[in-house]
């Protein structure tokens, strides 16, 4: 099986502080194996590796524009006192800007051009980029997309230099949710990102025709997967950075054409850390039998768990309500012990205050 591990960055284009990354793919497809055999011990071939372009020098003091992070860039340009309006200004290092000024700061449409042949046209809000823009590099790459505060965030289409193109998604300047990469070479990647790397579920096309579809990590085959080869033969299992490991099914294409599903022959193969450790013949049918009844066993488990659970929600609430009934009664209880000595303490203060007033009579018949 073939990796998609993502190389050291591009040695010529590793500039000074303030650039932006990019993914730029390379290599070839290497297909020398058996028909029916997977790549045991799987290598780099095609992958893709972070890039850093050129984007005008930095501007002297007094200025400030592109104010870059690792994570994408931040177009900007302020002056000391500038007039609202439309300007057209010439750094002193040669760069020179053309936009919209509003209260001293970018704010609208703009186009900025460094000395080294960087471009950027789009628009500004507040000094940063925001909204639509293109990104054009001294190199002949090309970044068309959607900005939210100096960076590229939404969609966005980057076209590189050697040909290649990425159509997806970015967050805070960095490749991450869906897109498709397209290898100059023929090769495609569609599927899932995470900051800038090949990582989650998608399918990888090889130019040689052969194709993964699965679970990546890293720009490498990582948890579960199918390996489709040219000639019709497929594999499924597991990989673990990059290589198999654990036990697969091997299909071989049926060469009869016999099968409604293209697959005859089929083998169970076990694999260490990308090392066949043992193969052995099997029934696909058998198989498929195999794999409805753990299909339907574990229906039945999760059936079971749910009934479970369900029965012991029930008698927690069964149990919450009781407390809760108990509780209610416990403040009757109270309620009307309360009023029974409320009602006991008023008689007594009565009795004592006709008690009270029968002395009072007598002692004044005296």
């Amino acid at each position: 099986m073939v990796a998609f591990d993502l190389p050291a960055e591009n040695s010529e284009n590793n500039i000074q502080e303030g650039h932006l990354q990019g993914l730029e793919c390379t290599g070839k497809q290497s297909d020398e194996r058996g028909d029916d055999e997977p790549e045991s011990n799987p290598q780099q071939t095609e992958g893709c590796q972070l890039i850093q372009e050129v984007k005008g020098d930095r501007p002297e003091s007094g200025y400030k524009h592109f104010l870059e992070t690792a994570q994408g860039f931040r177009p900007a340009h302020r002056v000391s006192k500038p007039a609202d309006g439309q300007r057209t200004y010439e750094l002193p290092n040669k760069a020179k800007f053309f936009g919209t000024y509003k209260g001293g700061i970018v704010h609208g449409p703009g186009k900025y051009e460094a000395s080294t042949g960087y471009k950027f046209i789009g628009t500004y809000k507040n000094g940063v980029a925001e909204g639509v823009g293109t990104s054009k590099f001294h190199s002949g790459s090309e970044h068309s997309g959607e900005y939210k505060n100096g960076k590229r965030h939404g969609k966005g289409q980057f076209l590189f230099a050697n040909g290649d193109r990425f159509t997806g998604e970015y967050v805070e300047g960095k490749i991450t949710g869906t897109g498709l990469y397209e290898y100059a070479a023929g090769s495609k990647y569609q599927g899932e990102f995470t900051d800038g790397k090949i990582s989650g579920k998608g399918t990888f096309w090889f130019s040689g025709g052969n194709r993964y579809e699965g679970e990546l990590l890293n720009g490498k085959m990582h948890g579960k997967g199918t390996y489709y080869f040219e000639k019709g033969h497929r594999f499924s299992g597991e990989w673990v950075d990059g290589k198999i490991d654990g036990e697969g099914q091997f299909d071989f294409a049926d060469e009869k054409g016999d099968s409604p599903d293209g697959y005859g022959k089929c083998e169970l193969r076990t694999y260490e850390r990308g090392e066949l450790v043992k193969s052995k013949k099997a029934d696909r049918k058998e198989l498929a039998k195999a794999a409805e009844r753990a299909v339907k066993e574990a229906e039945k488990a999760a059936e079971k768990a749910f009934k479970e659970a369900e029965k012991i929600r029930l008698e927690a609430e069964k149990a919450k309500a009781a407390e809760k009934a108990a509780k209610e009664k416990a403040r009757a209880k109270k309620k009307q012990e309360q009023a029974k000595a409320a009602e006991q303490a008023k008689k007594e203060k009565a009795a004592k205050e006709a008690k009270e007033n029968e002395k009072n009579k007598k002692t004044a018949k005296k």
